[in-house]
């Protein structure tokens, strides 16, 4: 078990959302982590859900899609390296988007404690933050073109 934590943490400090952490910061979340696999057009999480996990796109790539209440729908694409599912935990809201894979997806899920502990190590919540509001502009200036 030591091994495979200790290789978990090794993959998550490959990717840039841990660029500010020392391999050892991952032990604790890597212990608490579990592997998620998707197939290309398998749906990882929906709109309107209740949020209780998070994942971590070790590889592959996945589409955001957020349909508003009049029915315009944003899509954001989201690269292996990123981190799906945090804006519904950090506001502990529903789900804001439904979120499809688009290749085939390796990654980890955490869920509510193991959040807690991502949003703890160093450098991993203002990163988070400010993808966070990066996404949540990118679907305003989109609504607002697609809007007018």
């Amino acid at each position: 078990m030591a091994e495979l934590i200790t290789q978990r943490a090794n993959q998550l400090s490959a990717l840039s959302v841990f660029a500010d952490c020392f391999g050892a910061d991952l032990y604790p979340l890597a212990a608490v982590l579990s592997p998620r696999h998707a197939k290309p057009g398998e749906t990882l999480m929906s709109q309107g859900d209740r949020a209780d996990f998070f994942l971590i796109i070790e590889r592959g790539s996945a589409r955001v899609l957020h349909t508003d209440t009049d029915g315009v729908a944003v899509t954001i694409d989201v690269p292996a390296g990123q981190i799906i599912g945090e804006i519904a935990l950090l506001r502990r809201s529903r789900r804001t988007a439904t979120v499809i894979a688009t290749q085939k997806v390796h990654g980890w899920v955490g869920d509510d404690d193991a959040f807690d502990l991502l949003i703890e190590l160093p450098g991993v919540l203002r990163s988070l933050l400010s993808t966070a509001r990066q996404r949540l502009a990118t679907s305003t200036e989109r609504y607002c073109v697609v809007g007018q």
